[in-house]
């Protein structure tokens, strides 16, 4: 029979395309995961999980949003003893266990923003106090910015914290409708404290701007709201619907003066006030989160085009003119528009990690420039921007990758047991959470352009000298020459990264250039100049990129040529489809001409049919286990038909064979008619 056949060729087209590509995959794998022990001891781990029946569990598309919660703070639990059991510690395997689950759970913001604001802006004694009960879990966090009337302007937050010097307390106030806190993981039922965000009014009521404090929300002995705390959930979202996204109203909620953090920013008891040397610290555990969502980006990306590769390799679909073995219908891989479509994101997915691991290493991060180092503010300035850009640009171009691996999966990726709509759905909350792309993209162009004034006036401050993020900008006046063209002649031209780089570097420059002279012909309105500042956001995000690919790739172990040839294949058709895609952008400032246009186009297409044979390993080299992708059609055995009729048959709707439905709303019809 066909559908016997087509069942049994699924897993042999997937075996055969492992058989057919030339690279070596351990090699990437270790590439990509740091090492091959690295890597190990992360399926040691994920093999730990797949014992473990609660945070295995793939059935969440059955819940509701009040289901999903109360089973994810069984997870919680189950995986708060899981870490205490394997004496699991490291950051970095918890977030391999955590991103294994299915979905995002309701102690996130406790782990990922509430003890690191506790261990950047605490005292030692602060420290002392909340961190060993956070840790252990018995309190639960949560961080509470975000209101109702404001968002990403915390400047604007309404929330009062008035002292009393006389009883050496702080009075938490909600002075206005809009002004409860409104959004934050864990807020709605899950958390008994909070690090709330506020305006500070010292005894003489002078506000001093915002400031965090550590504030009890709910009773340790029966979890009942505090006096004069108003909590609730906010409902259901488009993803996160296991996490309690809550909202809180404080009516003069009295806490101690000591509750204020203040390791950098303090109040004293006699009311007096000390500033923090840098204001920019109070963001700095936004700076976290936004590389938390660089991770994310690359993590939702990566299994998303393993799922969609797979998937294209053993779906067949219409006559091919060159039979092969068994199969007379065409590999849906073996498609021009498939390909074009899936190749790119395939390198996206590797830049992504690139991107992600450029920002890890910001000498901050990477704790080379301590929090008292000279140019500390410059420093922190770049590296706000650049997270705010490549968070901005990376979360849309990876939630709508997402959502093409989706949609190449034709009507199986509509399907939940694909999980690519689950993965697509806690993806696309980076868009939104920590900052959409077109309030990014301002902070970010607003500095790029003041950097560029200051190399325009030779005042560049010595700690840019050295900043690889705005390097570029030293040979301004040559990007800027308008007699400069590129120089790329031939196809082979358009392969050369670094004559990439520089394509991407004038067009930055250019960008960034005409915003400085625009932003002086407005006075410094920047809403006059907002569009133009997301195009400067979004091209210096891809130089960026560009930078870090050709930074990872000459890391890239020399004794396997032509694996190092292929993944760099992949990452030259990423950034000549951005090209592509942008062919107005490289016209538009007289810098590329039509035929160089129509030589992209022709690049794309040799790419793809290099980057073909090898494009299940490049996914495989992610070493990705079927517990991680959860996906009847991504599994790695390919036998997708046979996982698909299992997930069916799995439908609470087919545990009946009569619905009771039928009995109250289609028997009553039906037999009225047949009368």
């Amino acid at each position: 029979m066909i559908d016997t056949k087509l069942r049994d060729l699924a897993p042999k087209l997937l075996q055969k395309e492992r058989i057919s590509g030339d690279i070596n995959v351990k090699l990437l794998t270790s590439y990509l995961h740091g090492s091959l022990e690295a890597n190990q001891r992360r399926k040691e781990l994920l093999n730990l999980v797949a014992l473990n029946p609660v945070l295995s569990d793939d059935r969440t598309m059955y819940r509701n949003h009040t289901e999903r919660y109360a089973f994810a703070l069984k997870q919680s639990f189950h995986l708060i003893h899981f870490f205490k059991k394997h004496h699991i510690e490291s950051p970095n395997a918890k977030r391999i266990v955590s991103s294994s689950l299915q979905e995002t759970l309701p102690t996130v913001v406790h782990d990922r923003m509430f003890i690191p604001t506790i261990e950047l802006h605490g005292t030692p004694e602060q420290k002392k106090k909340w961190l060993i009960p956070a840790r252990e879990y018995r309190i639960y966090g949560t961080y509470a910015q975000t209101e109702l009337g404001h968002g990403s302007n915390v400047q604007g937050i309404e929330t009062t914290a008035q002292y009393d010097a006389h009883r050496q307390e702080f009075i938490i106030h909600s002075p206005t409708f809009t002004s409860r806190k409104w959004w934050p993981g864990g807020l709605g039922k899950t958390a008994n404290v909070a690090v709330v965000y506020a305006r500070l009014l010292l005894d003489n009521g002078r506000d001093v701007g915002v400031h965090a404090f550590i504030v009890p929300l709910r009773s340790l002995r029966d979890h009942r709201p505090l006096k004069g705390i108003e909590l609730g959930d906010i409902g259901p979202k488009v993803g996160f619907q296991a996490v309690d996204n809550g909202f809180c109203a404080f009516h003069h909620v009295r806490i101690p003066r000591n509750h204020m953090l203040m390791r950098f920013a303090r109040v004293n008891a006699d009311g007096s006030y000390q500033k923090a040397r840098n204001s920019r610290l109070i963001y700095f555990t936004m700076l976290h989160m936004r590389v938390g969502c660089l991770y994310k980006c690359r993590y939702a990306l990566a299994r998303a085009t393993t799922i969609a590769t797979r998937f294209s390799a053993v779906r067949v679909q219409g006559n091919s003119t060159k039979s092969s073995g068994n199969c007379t219908e065409l590999q849906v891989i073996e498609y021009q528009n498939q390909q074009k479509s899936l190749f790119p994101l395939i390198g996206m997915a590797f830049v992504a990690l690139f991107v992600e691991r450029m920002v890890e290493n910001h000498p901050i991060f990477a704790q080379q420039i301590g929090l008292e180092h000279e140019n500390l503010e410059f420093h922190l300035a770049e590296l706000h921007a650049i997270s705010s850009g490549l968070k901005g640009w990376l979360s849309e171009y990876c939630s709508n990758g997402v959502e093409s691996c989706r949609r190449l999966c034709g009507g199986f990726g509509f399907l939940h047991s694909s999980n690519l709509p689950q993965i697509y759905n806690e993806l696309v909350g980076t868009c939104t959470y920590e900052g959409t792309f077109d309030i990014l993209a301002e902070q970010h162009a607003r500095f790029l352009r003041r950097r560029f004034e200051a190399y325009e006036t030779n005042n560049v401050v010595e700690g840019a000298l050295c900043a690889p993020s705005v390097s570029f900008m030293s040979q301004w006046k040559c990007w800027l020459d308008p007699n400069l063209r590129c120089r790329a002649k031939s196809t082979i031209d358009l392969t050369d990264m670094e004559l990439l780089r520089e394509m991407f570097a004038v067009r930055a420059t250019r960008f960034i250039a005409r915003l400085a002279s625009a932003s002086r012909s407005s006075g410094g309105d920047n809403n006059a100049n907002m569009a133009l500042m997301m195009r400067v956001s979004r091209a210096h995000s891809e130089l960026l990129m560009v930078t870090a690919s050709i930074s990872e790739l000459g890391n890239f172990p020399a004794h396997h040529a032509k694996t190092k040839d292929v993944v760099r294949n992949s990452i030259v058709l990423l950034v000549l489809s951005l090209v592509e895609q942008n062919l107005a952008d490289f016209r538009e400032v007289d810098y590329m001409s039509t035929e160089q246009g129509d030589l992209v186009r022709v690049v794309i297409l040799d790419l793809l049919s290099k980057i073909r044979n090898n494009a299940v390993l490049l996914t495989d080299a992610w070493d990705f286990m079927d517990l991680e992708l959860k996906s009847a059609i991504g599994r790695y055995d390919g036998d997708i038909y046979r996982a698909l009729v299992e997930c069916a048959a799995d439908e609470p709707l087919n545990k009946t064979l009569i619905h009771e439905g039928y009995y109250l709303f289609q028997k009553p019809i039906i037999q009225k008619a047949s009368l």
